[in-house]
């Protein structure tokens, strides 16, 4: 019922926030981060600059706030003190100190070849056949053919959402104005009667968005590719995706959305 957000950016979130407060970037404050996707080097972030007088970095916000309600058990004093605490595990791992952090590159124990020690993440640590976790699940236990959602008349095309290379999630989107891209190949765009650059609704069960044809071999047929990430103001593939989950997995069915394309009319959109 009550939403405080910060950032740096007045992003879809933000703008239903009660209170927003600007969030002191990267190059403002001290931090240490190790990349995603299996990355396996430990970084020090220097702070280049201060922040504007009315920004401060959303730890020290915090430690501010802890003080006001008299909490003497938050855990931290500072932000140099989180960070060192924080770091405490990996850098014992690693036999180096804090300050030796501040000055290079620092391998982390990487696993390149997953389950390189072949003992799987299941009970019986090897690979089941049969998986008594699934029948606990609720499905079967055994390997079987699921009949995969299929277009009908309605939606005819297959929704992806995949990422681009252009940008990671929705950050390069917030520079981004215009309408967003519909990508498809160009049998689809023979059978539909659509040309490079022509602005049409993508209209899915759930919702409607305009979109600017892009013609492309890569992409299947019958298939239209508009890539996550889009902000509400140019247009945001989530308005045409449903919120299923998977069978298994708990995980988003976002490949499982269809839609259809239609003729283009400033009214539609939603």
């Amino acid at each position: 019922e009550f939403k405080v957000v910060f950032d740096l950016f007045m992003t879809d979130t933000a703008r239903y926030a009660d209170i927003v407060l600007p969030a002191a970037s990267v190059f403002e404050q001290e931090d240490i981060f190790a990349a995603s996707m299996y990355s396996p080097v430990l970084n020090f972030s220097h702070q280049a600059v201060e922040p504007p007088e009315t920004v401060v970095p959303e730890f020290e916000f915090y430690l501010k706030l802890a003080r006001r309600l008299d909490m003497s058990n938050f855990g931290f004093r500072s932000s140099d003190q989180f960070l060192k605490k924080s770091a405490a595990p990996l850098l014992k791992e690693l036999g180096i100190g804090f300050d030796q952090i501040k000055t290079g590159y620092h391998m982390i124990k990487a696993h390149t070849i997953p389950w390189n020690e072949k003992r799987f993440d299941t009970p019986s640590g090897k690979v089941e056949i049969y998986s008594q976790s699934a029948g606990n699940a609720g499905q079967s236990p055994l390997p079987r053919f699921n009949m995969p959602c299929c277009p009908d008349t309605t939606f005819p095309l297959r929704l992806l959402t995949c990422h681009t290379v252009e940008s990671m999630h929705s950050q390069e989107f917030a520079f981004i104005k215009g309408l967003p891209v519909a990508r498809i190949n160009p049998a689809t765009a023979s059978v539909y009667q659509l040309a490079e650059g022509k602005t049409v609704n993508v209209v899915s069960p759930v919702g409607s968005m305009a979109a600017e044809i892009q013609i492309d071999d890569a992409v299947i047929e019958n298939a239209v590719f508009i890539p996550q990430g889009g902000w509400h103001d140019n247009g945001a593939v989530n308005m045409l995706t449903r919120d299923r989950v998977s069978d298994m997995g708990e995980q988003a069915a976002f490949y499982d959305s269809f839609c259809r394309i239609d003729r283009y009319v400033s009214s539609i959109r939603s």
